[in-house]
This record gives structure tokens, sequence and C-alpha cells, in this order.
């Protein structure tokens, strides 16, 4: 079902579809190299492990006089965040590091492999005028490595996968794609006036429109070097301001 959201709706947890393990090949500068480097012993593994998330809020603000709608307009089987990010150099960062895209870190463990056995279907955000969406992105990205096949727990072989990676400070532009209209996919024919006959087969349509924004992530934003997952006990910069995407006529 379409979901409305009012203005400031809770924050929903970001994560979404990334079946392609390899979008990034190299970030430019903001990004954090995806080279683990040389080394023996006991860190070469740790050198695999994902770093710690950040917390960044995203507004997507709709000050249209109608409607718009965040959502595949192709049936998919999995979530999708309601925005991109693109490094300075143009490159969409791989975001979307869901349960179906094995980390790294999955790999060394030998844990939450492979995809759920259902599919889940991604919702429809729906943006009243003047109302606004609430989103967060945990500030990493998908950055492809080869995993030595003394690291792999799964397999005893070589095994190419991501490390989420955390964004250095820098210059990001963030993008959001929407819909003035819906409409449902198969096996439903008819999803009705709000989407409620249909809640799990609905796709976006109409005129595309899109948001875009650039930003210098600095600490104002809370992207300072972030410390790696070895440093559990370490604090994580905290939020304090936030990236807007205005949708306008």
């Amino acid at each position: 079902m379409i979901r409305p959201l009012s203005a400031r709706s809770p924050k929903v947890p970001l994560l979404a579809v990334g079946i392609a393990l390899f979008l990034v090949q190299g970030c430019g500068g903001n990004a954090q190299n995806s080279n683990p480097g040389d080394g023996d012993g006991d860190d070469v593994c740790a050198r695999f492990e994902n770093d710690r998330p950040r917390h960044l809020d995203i507004e997507i603000r709709n000050e249209r006089s109608g409607a718009i709608y965040i959502g595949p307009r192709e049936q998919t089987c999995g979530t999708i965040p309601p925005f991109e990010v693109e490094s300075t150099d143009g490159r969409l960062l791989q975001t979307n590091l869901n349960t179906c895209m094995p980390l790294c870190e999955d790999y060394i463990s030998g844990e939450n492999l492979g995809c759920p056995a259902i599919c889940l279907y991604p919702q429809v955000i729906t943006i009243a005028p003047g109302d606004s969406h609430m989103a967060v992105w945990d500030t990493r990205y998908g950055a492809p490595l080869e995993l030595p096949a003394e690291c792999n727990a799964a397999d005893d072989v070589d095994m190419e996968c991501s490390a989420a990676r955390a964004i250095d400070p820098g210059t990001f532009t963030f993008l959001a794609h929407a819909g003035t209209t819906f409409t449902c996919s198969t096996p439903c024919a008819d999803c009705g006036p709000n989407g409620a006959a249909c809640p799990d087969h609905l796709l976006v349509a109409g005129e595309e429109l899109s948001a875009e924004s650039t930003v210098n992530l600095d600490a104002s934003y809370g992207i300072e070097e972030v410390p790696g997952s070895e440093d559990a006990d370490a604090p994580t910069p905290g939020p304090i301001n936030g990236v807007v995407l205005v949708f306008t006529e």
C-alpha cells in the first residue's frame, strides 16, 4: 500500500537492492581507498571488515502542487533507498548494501550469505504537497575487493566481494527521482485510488521528476574520520546538519 507520509515522518532505515557489487570502481578523492593494502598475520582478514556506520539525515521535500511518488518504475525484488549519492567525479556510490549483497565480512564469518527465500517487494512512498519524507544514510558504500582464501569461511577460494567503507569528508551530490502518479504491476489489474488493492505490486508512473543537491559533507554534518570496526569503543560522530532535496514545479 502507498504510505502517505506527513512532514517530518519517522526515520526509516535505509538500506536497498544492490545486486551489482561493483558500481564503485574508484570513487574519487572523497571516498575511502578500497585497497586494503599489504599485510601479514592476523591483520590480513581484519582489513576486510566493514567500517562503522554514521548517521546522516536526508529530507525529501515536496513543494509542488500535487503529490509525488518515489519508488521503482519496474518490478524488482528487494528494497531500494529513495535517494542516490554521487562522488565528486560523478561516480554513483553503491549505497544499497542489502541482504542480497554479501559483504566480505559475511564471507569471513560464513554467515548471512545469499538472498531471502521470499521476494521483498519495494514500497512506493507518497509525499503530499508541503510534506517531507525523512530518510537516513549510514554514510557507507560498497567498495569492491578480493578476499583471500585464508579469510573465506564459506569456501577455500579467493572471493570477490565488497566492504562497507565510510566516506571521507568531501563534496557529494544527492539525487532523488519521483513520478506524478502510480500504477500496479502483474498480477494486480486494478490497485484502486490509493493503492490499497495491491499493496505489494505498485510502481511509480507519470512524469519523471528529479531533485538534486550538492553538499560539502564536513564535520558540521557529522562527517569526520571515523574509527574502523576494530575500535568498538570509540565514539562515532553524531549528525548536526542534514541534506535536503526539494521537488519544485
